[in-house]
C-alpha cells in the first residue's frame, strides 16, 4: 500500500496518457508504456532510482499500457480504424459476423456497443481479483522449456485456423503466414503495420470506390471540406512524427558512442 501511494500520481498521469494514445490509431501499447515512464522520470523526485528496479517507474508504464487498452476502442468503434494489433483482430471477428465498425454500428447495433463497454468494465474488476490470485501461477509459464511451450502454442493455432471454416487450406494458410511473420522477424520488418493493413486493405478498397462513384471520378473529393484537410493533416503529422522518431532512434546510439569515446 505504501508503494501505491507513492505511485499514484504517475498511476494516474499514465492512465490519462494511455487514453490519449490509445486514441490516436496506429500508435499501441508499446509508445503509451515509454511515454508515461519518460513522464514519470522526468517528474518523480527518485529519477536516479528508474532503471534500477523503481517501483513508480513500473507502475507509470503499466498504466499507460493498459489504458490504452479501452481507449483503442474508440477509433475502432466510431471510425473502423485499429487502434493496434488487438483491435485489428476484433476488427476481424466483427467482419466474420458482417459488421461494419463506424458509426452504422451505433444505429444498427447499438446493444452490441453497449455490451461491449459493459464487459470492458465488468473484465477490469474480475482482473483485479483473478490477476492478484492467478500471477504466481502465470509466471511460472516463462520457465517451460521452449521445446515443449512452442508445440502446444502451434496445436492451437492449427485448431483455430481450421474452425472458423474446417478447411485445411486455412491451416497452410496460417502457415505461410508464420513464415512470413519468422522472415520479418529475422530482417526486423514490424509484423503490427503489415497486420493493420490487411484487415483494412478491403474496407480502404470498398470506400475509395464509393467516393470516386459519388464524386464522378473527380479526384477532388477528397480535398473538400474542413473535414477532409483535418484527416489529410492528421495523417502528414503522423508520418512525420514517425520519420522524426526514427531519425532521431538512428542518432542516439552514434550520439551515445561519441560521449562514451576519450
Amino acid at each position: 500500500m505504501a508503494e501505491f501511494k507513492r505511485s499514484i500520481k504517475s498511476i494516474v498521469r499514465g492512465s490519462l496518457i494511455g487514453v490519449v494514445i490509445g486514441a490516436i490509431p496506429g500508435t499501441g501499447a508499446t509508445a503509451a508504456a515509454f511515454i508515461s515512464y519518460s513522464d514519470a522520470k522526468r517528474r518523480s523526485p527518485n529519477r536516479d532510482k528508474f532503471g534500477k528496479g523503481e517501483v513508480e517507474g513500473v507502475a507509470a508504464s503499466e498504466a499507460g499500457n493498459n489504458g490504452v487498452a479501452g481507449a483503442t476502442m474508440i477509433p475502432l468503434l466510431s471510425l473502423g480504424i485499429p487502434g493496434d494489433v488487438i483491435t485489428a483482430i476484433i476488427l476481424g471477428a466483427f467482419m466474420v459476423h458482417g459488421l461494419t465498425p463506424g458509426p452504422i454500428l451505433f444505429q444498427e447495433n447499438l446493444p452490441l456497443i453497449y455490451a461491449l463497454f459493459l464487459g470492458i468494465m465488468l473484465s477490469s474488476v474480475i482482473l483485479l481479483f483473478v490477476g492478484n490470485a492467478a500471477i504466481r501461477y502465470f509466471s511460472l509459464i516463462a520457465d517451460i522449456p521452449k521445446a515443449i511451450l512452442f508445440p502446444i502454442v502451434l496445436m492451437f493455432c492449427v485448431y483455430g485456423a481450421y474452425a472458423v471454416n474446417n478447411d485445411t487450406f486455412d491451416v497452410w494458410l496460417m502457415l505461410a503466414f508464420g513464415l512470413l511473420g519468422y522472415v520479418f522477424n529475422r530482417t526486423g520488418i514490424p509484423a503490427a503495420p503489415f497486420l493493420i493493413g490487411f484487415i483494412l486493405g478491403p474496407m480502404f478498397e470498398d470506400n475509395l470506390r464509393r467516393s470516386l462513384l459519388i464524386g464522378s471520378n473527380d479526384l477532388s473529393i477528397f480535398v473538400r471540406g474542413p473535414i477532409t484537410w483535418f484527416f489529410i493533416a492528421l495523417t502528414v503529422g503522423s508520418i512525420s512524427l514517425a520519420i522524426y522518431r526514427f531519425i532521431t532512434a538512428r542518432k542516439e546510439p552514434k550520439r551515445s558512442v561519441d560521449e562514451s569515446s576519450p
